[in-house]
């Protein structure tokens, strides 16, 4: 089986075209470019998936382009600035993500395949001028089944865009099955409610093919956007007949993730609930060829956000929001427990995918891998971990900050352990980026270079004890994806398990009253956890807290 390398992150700075809805000539943004081997191969995979579903009957070529499908629409996802999907935006702000003021460029798409095209959602590129690149359900290769495809710019070799060529349209995963009966009398027959298909009022259930459920599904797009429209984060459930295929997104319009199809009652045992967006191997009907349609994947390129009046850019990331400050900390957690795996890939049974080498992943209860201990050595493939995650953010944001920005970096986890150390640059204090950029990113890079087990637990008291002594610095980026590790004895209670270390957050606060010149802000982000002490301590120094899931 082939496979891919994952994408490797690169950075770009372009300039997004005035004429675009939503973005102006100052917004300047950051792309992280996916590798070349899994763009290249895509472009191929891309024209050439439909021709080799209809002329194999092999199930494992599907399930193989089907895997090569979805890696492509991951990277894309990934490569992008943002996602456009139909629906109002949660605020006024995010207007500019509402795939319905991109109405001429989903026609153009349908205009290619005589209207057979229903708009899922669409990605907005910086380096793709025109329309944005836009994925949506068209016919399978069967009468029963539905194509994910990718209407577009084509994609080089190169994995690059090329923009002098028309978009076109190309299946990406066939066989998208439709949704079978919810509902069913005592004889066993079906009693669920068929959609109504535009100028067939009289067809039998057994004649609708999907071409006519697409054709149902296009019939009133003022009202529904294709019936695919974004209520609370989510894309409506699916009924009989229709496309085995929903998906979520989040708030700031970076996510999409492939969900169970329906809402389940999970208070009625006797329910039918399809549980997974799900495939069949084109031409089969047998319950054994359908596969779960799995995918998650973030838009992470957008690296400089513009304020409403369009007059400043702050820098920013997932983790590290709002970059304005001049004189700024960041400490960071470098934990064994950062070894996590935060998205594993699995094959269409899925089963996790195992690669050609060995790595440790710190285990949680829950994870894939979890036999019961903190570490496990697997072969299995990660596409992130939380410290590949944290680098990766860390990295593109110091590449970004002015010159004439003062730094300072600290990575902590407990005493003797590889990853509680400062950056020796800034070791005494805060220092100019743009003399030391290459040494900071080298000390980034250099994170998770021991192996996970050495890297130590979770004790942030003396980093943050040192950040608010250094009267330099005016804003600290804090981030952690547990619970410390170790009692944190100050005047009063001690800051321990047992009080949920609620009391740090008043004492770290109170350090604010010595430096009444500059108090420190503190911004800080748990990772996979919900972290009351942190909350309370950028609210008591007017930071802001940030939960991540």
């Amino acid at each position: 089986m082939t496979r891919f390398p994952l994408p490797q992150r690169q950075s770009k700075t372009n300039a997004v075209p005035k004429g675009q809805r939503g973005f102006s000539l100052n917004e300047a943004v950051i792309a992280l470019a996916a590798g070349t081997l899994v763009i290249g191969a895509g472009a191929i995979a891309l024209r050439s998936t439909q021709s080799l579903i209809k002329t194999s009957g092999e199930k494992s070529t599907q399930r193989q382009n089907a895997v090569n499908g979805l890696r492509l629409m991951r990277s894309e996802i990934e490569r992008s600035l943002h996602t456009l999907v139909s629906g109002t935006p949660p605020n006024d702000e995010l207007g500019y993500t509402d795939l319905g003021e991109y109405s001429d460029s989903v026609e153009q798409c349908q205009s290619l395949v005589n209207n057979a095209f229903v708009p899922l959602f669409g990605l907005k590129m910086v380096d793709v001028t025109g329309q944005p690149v836009i994925y949506g359900l068209g016919s399978g290769s069967s009468t029963t089944s539905f194509a994910l495809q990718r209407c577009g710019t084509p994609l080089g070799l190169d994995g690059r865009y090329d923009n002098s060529q028309a978009p076109f349209i190309a299946t990406v995963v066939d066989g998208i099955r439709m949704m079978p009966c919810l509902e069913k009398d005592d004889d066993g027959d079906c009693i669920s409610s068929a959609p109504e298909i535009p100028g067939k009022p009289d067809i039998e259930v057994n004649e609708i093919t999907s071409l006519d459920i697409l054709n149902y599904m296009n019939e009133k797009p003022a009202t529904n956007f294709y019936q695919y429209e974004v209520v609370n984060d989510k894309t409506p459930s699916r009924n009989y007949l229709e496309p085995a295929l929903r998906f979520q997104t989040d708030e700031s319009r970076k996510l999409i993730s492939f969900i169970a199809p329906m809402d389940c009652d999970t208070t009625d045992a006797d329910a039918v609930c399809i549980s997974s967006s799900q495939f069949s191997v084109a031409g089969s009907s047998d319950t054994g060829s359908q596969q779960a349609l799995r995918l998650t994947a973030f838009a992470r390129a957008d690296k400089r956000l513009m304020t409403p009046d369009e007059d400043s850019i702050s820098l920013g990331g997932d983790w590290f929001r709002n970059v304005t400050s001049r004189n700024v900390r960041f400490l960071v957690d470098g934990s064994g427990s950062m070894s996590a795996c935060m998205s594993w890939s699995f094959d269409n049974d899925g089963d996790l995918e195992m690669g050609n080498t060995k790595r440790i992943f710190h285990t949680p209860q829950g994870d894939p891998l979890y036999r019961g201990r903190s570490y496990e050595e697997s072969k299995a493939i990660c596409h992130e971990t939380r410290m590949e995650r944290l680098q990766s953010q860390l990295t593109e944001l110091l590449q970004q900050l002015p010159d004439d920005t003062q730094i300072g970096l600290e990575v902590f986890s407990t005493p003797d352990r590889a990853n509680n150390r400062s950056w020796d640059k800034s070791v005494n204090g805060l220092v100019n980026l743009g003399d030391n950029r290459i040494s900071a990113l080298e000390f980034i890079d250099s994170l998770d270079d021991a192996e996970p087990t050495r890297w130590g637990g979770t004790k942030p008291w003396t980093g943050l004890e040192r950040a608010f002594k250094d009267t330099t610095a005016d804003t600290l980026y804090f981030l952690s994806d547990g619970l410390p590790t170790s009692r944190f004895s100050i005047p009063g209670p001690d800051a321990s398990y047992d009080n949920n270390y609620m009391t740090a957050a008043p004492y770290f606060a109170k350090m604010n009253d010595y430096r009444a010149e500059s108090p420190l802000v503190v911004n800080s982000t748990s990772v996979k956890l919900e972290s009351g002490w942190m909350e309370d301590l950028s609210v008591r120094t007017s930071g802001t807290y940030l939960q991540s899931s």
